[in-house]
């Protein structure tokens, strides 16, 4: 079966970008590349016949879409439609910190593809990214300083709450991976993760860290917490949201 493009939804969405696009066809797993207005937008493949993809930021104006197996080119015309962003003038709502979450792969490292399963009973996340800042001030400063960011790093903290299971009474089996990463080297050491917002188009990240496994104790009435630092191990990267 040939590589075709037979529909999107939705086929409207905002200049400022990160719509959700369902992208229609066949053939579409040996998809290669996604362009929304001849910008590359983030995909996952869901099945031979679909597709998801970010809408890129564009101009306001109908576009066409573009996927491509590296040698045919299929071309939506017109498929999509930027409309005017209204963020400056909405009514603003709240969003809730519980909205993160955080996937742990379980599958070996190499293996295709990944099997991410949800870290649970999170109950405070805080990802950060720090950079590394060198001093290059020189004479032309006129007396004050001037910094050069050389490096970044990326960082996740969690505080996750012992939980088990109420009938097998056993720990979530992504919680035990983490833990038993935090004693190990090597390879064996690193915790393949992705995490983000639980909201489609929404911010989402994956990365490999070293894993710190640190149990908080406390009095006899207390619950058993663990506080869990993920430190970057190489670059954090963007992905698609899982969230649909």
């Amino acid at each position: 079966m040939a590589l075709t493009i037979t529909g999107a939804v939705p086929n409207t969405g905002s200049e400022d970008g990160g719509t959700l696009v369902q992208i229609t066809g066949t053939d579409l797993n040996t998809v290669t590349g996604v362009t929304i207005g001849g910008e590359a937008a983030q995909f996952e493949i869901i099945a031979p016949t679909l597709i998801h993809a970010i809408a890129p930021a564009h101009a306001v104006g109908a576009v066409n879409i573009v996927v491509t197996n590296g040698s045919t080119p299929q071309t939506l015309t017109a498929g999509f439609t930027y409309t005017a962003s209204t963020i400056d003038d909405e009514e603003l709502v709240a969003t809730l910190a519980r909205e993160w979450a955080i996937d742990f792969n379980m599958a070996a490292a190499g293996v295709t593809p990944k099997d991410y399963l949800s870290v649970r009973a999170v109950r405070n996340m805080v990802p950060k990214v720090t950079p590394t800042m060198q001093d290059d001030s020189d004479y032309e400063n006129e007396g004050w300083t001037s910094q050069a960011k050389t490096m970044l790093g990326w960082e996740i903290t969690l505080t996750i709450s012992r939980k088990v299971g109420r009938v097998s009474g056993q720990y979530p089996r992504s919680v035990e991976r983490l833990r038993a990463c935090a004693t190990q080297f090597g390879g064996d050491g690193l915790a393949d993760v992705r995490w983000y917002k639980r909201r489609p188009g929404d911010e989402a990240y994956q990365g490999v860290a070293h894993v710190n496994w640190d149990p908080q104790g406390g009095e006899a009435a207390n619950l058993d917490e663990v506080q869990c630092i993920l430190t970057g191990n190489g670059k954090r990267t963007e992905i698609m949201n899982p969230t649909v």
